[in-house]
Formats: structure tokens, C-alpha cells, sequence
């Protein structure tokens, strides 16, 4: 008798444990509906912050292998004085092909073909697109880099090629190739450095069409 009771004392113990301790259909789907609110808010923004790393770190690279290739360039004597101006045609895509010279490249577009190394279809810089006469090549590790016109000591570098989304301050990215007597294409000299351009915060259909194109702070890891 006693062991019976006993025995019943636990099943029913064992019961209203399994009640507290379970949940309803209409719970499960409640919680499951917050962690997807949750969830819309902050996947989104994480998969950004993620990309938005890839472009920092891709800049990077492109900008520190300019600087060693043209730093290769300056020791061997193998860059050739501008003259500043409008002038520069010929010695700008001299200099252009002598650092070529340093990339492994697997393609290279000289002959009125621009277009076959740079994306005609993506993002406009200064509301134009290097003309089709632009020197430009592609490296193996898919980057193409192009002159924007043979007068200018301006390199741009799409850091994934042709995928998207060739914009601005996210794969795309402008160089000066600056002389030591000053940081744009009007003053003469021998190219010593590359130079990044200054933030553009806003949009700015010159050289950041879409805005937040952070060319400086990137660098310096200020942003």
C-alpha cells in the first residue's frame, strides 16, 4: 500500500514537472518570430560591416603594391620627368607602362581597347569613363588599373575587376602619381609617390558619385 502511494506521489510529481517545464505551439512560434525581427535587423547590417571590410583591406593592398612597385621603379632610375599640365601625354603612359612592368599581368589593353580591361558599365568618375585610348591592364589576381586619360598622372584601380559593384569607395579607387614638387598632374617633375585622395563624406560627382568613399581614412585606419 505504501509503495503504491508512493508511486503515484512521483508520477504526479513527474507530470506537473513535465507541464511547467514545457512550452506551447503558440510560445515556440512567438520566440521564433522575435529572433526573426531580431535577426531583419542585425544579419543585414553584419553582412555590410563584412563587405565594407573586404573593400578596406582589398584598397589597401591595391594602394601598398603601387607604392612598392613605384618605389621598385625609383630605384632603378626608370621613370621619366613630366612636364606638368596638359603636357604629359607621353611620359604619363610611359611611367604607366614601366610600372606595368612590375605586376604579373594577364592582360593588357593598348590599342584603343580600354574597354576590354575596365568595366565600361560601372560607376563614372568625373562623369566620364577612361576614353577607349586609355593605357590599362588586368593583374592576376583580377584587379584592373587604368590611366583616366593619357594627360593626367591619374591611376584608377577596380579591385575585383568586372564584378560588381564597381563603385567608388567601395572597389573603386583613384591614385594621384604626385612629384615631389606637388600632389596633382599640373606640377612637373619625376613621380616619388602615390597619393591617395582626400575623404568625400558626401557625394561628389567628380570623384565619389555615391558618397562615402573614405580614400584617406581607410588608409590610416581612422575609419
Amino acid at each position: 500500500m505504501f509503495r503504491a502511494k508512493m508511486y503515484r506521489q512521483n508520477r504526479s510529481k513527474k507530470k506537473n514537472l513535465k507541464e511547467r517545464i514545457g512550452f506551447t505551439l503558440a510560445e515556440v512560434l512567438l520566440v521564433i518570430a522575435v529572433i526573426g525581427i531580431i535577426a531583419s535587423y542585425t544579419i543585414p547590417e553584419l553582412i555590410q560591416n563584412v563587405q565594407e571590410q573586404q573593400y578596406k583591406i582589398a584598397y589597401k593592398k591595391a594602394f601598398g603594391d603601387l607604392s612598392n612597385v613605384l618605389n621598385s621603379c625609383l630605384s632603378e632610375d626608370s621613370l621619366f620627368s613630366r612636364e606638368g599640365g596638359n603636357n604629359d601625354n607621353v611620359n604619363n603612359g610611359i611611367n604607366f607602362n614601366v610600372l606595368k612592368s612590375k605586376f604579373s599581368v594577364i592582360k593588357e589593353c593598348n590599342n584603343n581597347d580600354n574597354y576590354q580591361c575596365w568595366d565600361a558599365t560601372g560607376e563614372k568618375y568625373n562623369e566620364v569613363l577612361p576614353n577607349t585610348a586609355a593605357l590599362a591592364f588586368i593583374d592576376k589576381s583580377g584587379r584592373a588599373w587604368s590611366m583616366l586619360e593619357s594627360r593626367y598622372s591619374e591611376i584608377i584601380v577596380d579591385t575585383n575587376g568586372f564584378k560588381n559593384p564597381n563603385i567608388y569607395g567601395k572597389d573603386r579607387f583613384p591614385f594621384w602619381v604626385t612629384t615631389i614638387n606637388g600632389d596633382n598632374h599640373d606640377f612637373p617633375g619625376v613621380p616619388v609617390k602615390i597619393t591617395p585622395y582626400i575623404d568625400y563624406v558626401g557625394a561628389y560627382i567628380v570623384r565619389c558619385p555615391s558618397g562615402n568613399c573614405y580614400y584617406k581614412s581607410w588608409l590610416t585606419n581612422s575609419k
